[in-house]
């Protein structure tokens, strides 16, 4: 799929570049996939000069103002020089290809250049902006996704196979690059669209969430649909032709050595100062994932170390004398056979490698950190295997060279990879076995490793296994990336999901489950998450059927014999439609109804700053604005939001939203501050204690605006039996001066709180 994208593009920008229609065209793409763009271009778009601007490039350029000069002059003499230049299959096959390069020029770079340069790539105006991979900035407040908003062109391409990878903010980041301001600004998409699906998906979600979520999620579909090309592989027909992929999970039960590692660090302080909130859980995360994957990452072989962790949650090494976890050489003194032992997750690797190479595959074994591809790679010399390996060290220039080795070689059993810096891009259908080793939080990082092998190309039918670690925060990862497939889906896919996980299955990382039985002694093959999704997925190996697994069926009875296999889970239910429901009562369908194209409306309105203009990046994030066109962003204009919800009340950063208002003190009064006084005098004129004449206009103009907001709230609700939008509040009190919006703010978060969506009362509510 990768391999036609490019091709596609290539042969649009070389025909409008032949045609005159753009001159300068620049591509952002991640290194390891730069020489595949160079190739591609100089097949189907030759009238472009290509230019590569990054260390690997033969050169060593880099970007400047002067360089981007010259190849203005260098393209308009260019093209004064050929009038008449119509390129076709015949001109290429009569006259040398470099005859015809003069209709413009093509940039190539990086991400990381463009964050490292960006106001010289910004202060250059380019007549196409291509984003490859763009998931890249799907991050609305990170550096390169500013500076990439910010690039001076109206013709942009981002290209994604991911375009959701955690939640629908990352698809409001994309688009806003794309077309900025289609989906308003950041606050008022997530709360009018994000978090209504967000809830929407929850099972315990209540019958008016799911179906508000089901509405939202149609509205927002129609709302990315006319700029948004989704092909997938099922929609095209020549993946008729291709051979068949299948997915499973393969649930390993942890090795005796890591359940008494992961039960002692549950123990430790360092996961008590989480329970108690006194901690950040990233790195307690890491150190349970690293005991899932091989507690020769934690504490070695060295049994001093091992027991040091028992006692204290950790490796001290003044009982262990002069030994670290982080060093790798004590792996490749191990014996094969402990090394297997202490992992439940390399004893089934063990199980399958040998029956792979007998029977001719070739495999891909992808895994996040180096240091757990250490200990696979010794695995595989110590069985003689012949492998290539690529991760982050590899050198950029050097990395098609080896994909292309790989490829070509038949001999060469086995390519270890990282997932983030091979699961991207590459083509690598030499193999046709996968294994991902660990899982990611990310569920489309996981999705694009698995993708390198099935590709066009490819010859064979692949097969992919994913070990995860049973009743571990391995299963707790695995679960969420379900669950996240599930959003991604419903606003792409199908808006009607089955709903799975509650907010709180979500939240108990630091949990192990019981010691669940293997296959091979009579276990169930159920595992938590086989629990939750009420055991759809979960393969009863009793009944399996011979014609689905094909020649897998030797490889899955080989696993079956290891005691290291706690559960089988078929992953292709996962990315397969789910089943629909009947709707709801029509009473709550209609109300859910108005409320999505309320949300639509909410977004336009967030728009309507005087300040904004079609393709200006309006909003960098949670608190970012571009006034000017092509983002000319200055540090001192920071817009807030209006009410909480989007908006540009342009208050200075640092303020909180929170006014200053002078009421006749020496020291000027916060909102809420004011709050307090304005309740006081009124507890002293009802008490005689002071007049309501002596109090300052200030404080008269709040009453009367406190009256005013309560009023208009009670009356909504006697009328409608439920209190009024956030964007129905702001319609009423339009009249209000932007200069009080902070005081009005407290006011009403001070008379009401907000229950899905809607402005309630306190004292109306139950």
């Amino acid at each position: 799929m990768g391999l036609g994208k490019t091709i596609q593009i290539c042969s649009f920008l070389g025909s409008m570049a032949s045609s005159r229609k753009l001159k300068s065209i620049l591509i952002i793409a991640p290194a390891t996939l730069l020489s595949h763009w160079l190739t591609e271009l100089s097949i189907w778009a030759p009238g472009l000069r290509r230019i590569l601007l990054h260390n690997s490039g033969e050169y060593n350029r880099t970007p400047s103002r002067a360089l981007f000069r010259k190849l203005d002059v260098w393209v308009n003499n260019a093209r004064a020089d050929r009038v008449n230049e119509p390129i076709d299959e015949r001109d290429l096959e009569e006259q040398d290809p470099n005859l015809f390069i003069g209709t413009g020029y093509v940039v190539l770079t990086t991400y990381e250049n463009i964050r490292r340069h960006a106001e010289i790539w910004i202060a250059h105006k380019w007549s196409y902006v291509v984003v490859d991979e763009g998931q890249k900035i799907r991050n609305p407040d990170a550096d390169v996704t500013i500076a990439c908003k910010r690039l001076r062109t109206s013709n942009r391409i981002l290209l994604s196979g991911t375009p959701i990878q955690n939640d629908l903010r990352e698809l409001w980041s994309l688009f806003d690059f794309v077309f900025p301001g289609r989906l308003g600004t950041l606050p008022v998409f997530l709360a009018e669209f994000a978090d209504p699906i967000k809830r929407g998906g929850y099972s315990n979600a209540s019958p008016m969430q799911v179906q508000l979520a089901y509405r939202c999620a149609l509205v927002l579909r129609d709302l990315i649909n006319p700029y948004l090309l989704r092909r997938q592989k099922k929609d095209i027909e020549e993946i008729t032709r291709m051979p068949g992929k299948t997915e499973n999970v393969l649930f390993c039960k942890l090795s005796a050595r890591q359940r008494r590692m992961y039960e002692a660090y549950l123990q430790s302080d360092e996961v008590r100062n989480i329970i108690r909130g006194s901690k950040q859980c990233f790195g307690p995360i890491i150190m349970l994932r690293k005991i899932c994957n091989h507690p020769d990452l934690v504490c070695g072989s060295d049994q001093a170390a091992y027991e040091s962790f028992l006692r204290n949650g950790f490796v001290n090494e003044e009982d262990i004398g002069d030994t670290s976890s982080d060093d790798d050489s004590s792996i490749m003194e191990v014996e094969e056979e402990n090394l297997v032992e202490r992992s439940g997750k390399l004893e089934i690797l063990a199980k399958i490698l040998p029956l792979w190479k007998k029977q001719g595959h070739r495999v891909l074994i992808f895994s996040q950190w180096k240091k757990t591809l250490n200990i696979i790679q010794h695995f595989m010399n110590v069985q003689g295997y012949k492998y290539e390996r690529l991760d982050g060290n590899t050198n950029v220039g050097s990395r098609q060279n080896l994909v292309d080795k790989f490829n070509s070689d038949d001999s060469i059993f086995a390519m270890l990879l990282t997932t983030k810096t091979g699961g991207v891009g590459l083509n690598l259908t030499g193999a046709n076995r996968i294994v991902l080793y660990d899982p990611d939080w990310n569920p489309q990082s996981d999705a694009q490793a698995r993708e390198r092998a099935f590709r066009f190309g490819q010859t064979r039918a692949v097969t992919v296994y994913r070990l995860i670690t049973a009743g571990t925060i391995e299963e707790k990862i695995y679960q969420r990336q379900i669950f996240k497939t599930a959003i991604t889906n419903q606003v792409l896919q199908d808006p009607r999901q089955r709903r799975m996980f509650s907010q709180n299955d979500l939240r108990d990382l630091f949990t192990l489950k019981r010691d669940v039985s293997s296959m091979v002694k009579g276990g169930d093959g159920v595992t938590e998450t086989g629990e939750i999704v009420k055991g759809r997925g979960v393969v009863d190996v009793e009944n399996i059927n011979d014609e689905e697994v094909g020649d897998n069926k030797e490889t899955i009875e080989e696993v079956l014999k290891s005691k290291g296999l706690a559960g089988i889970f078929d992953h292709d239910v996962i990315d397969k439609p789910f089943a629909k429901k009947s709707l709801t009562a029509d009473e709550m369908e209609l109300q859910a109804k108005q409320r999505a194209r309320k949300a639509a409306t909410a977004l336009a309105e967030s728009l309507t700053s005087s300040e904004h203009s079609k393709f200006t990046p309006t909003w960098t994030g949670s608190v970012g604005a571009a006034p000017k066109r092509f983002g000319g962003v200055t540090k001192a204009s920071i817009a807030v939001g209006r009410f909480g919800n989007g908006g540009t009340n342009n208050a200075p950063a640092g303020n909180s939203g929170e006014k200053q208002i002078n009421v006749g003190q020496k020291l000027a009064l916060t909102s809420s501050s004011l709050l307090d006084q304005i309740q006081k005098r009124r507890n002293d004129i009802a008490t005689g204690g002071e007049s309501a004449a002596d109090a300052p206009k200030e404080d008269e103009f709040a009453i009367q605006l406190m009256k005013r907001i309560k009023t208009f709230l009670k009356l909504y609700f006697d009328k409608c039996g439920k209190g009024p939008s956030t964007t129905e509040i702001l319609e009423e009190f339009s009249d209000v001066n932007s200069s009080d919006a902070a005081l009005f703010k407290s006011m009403l978060k001070h008379l009401a709180v907000v229950d899905d969506g809607r402005w309630q009362l306190k004292s109306k509510r139950v």
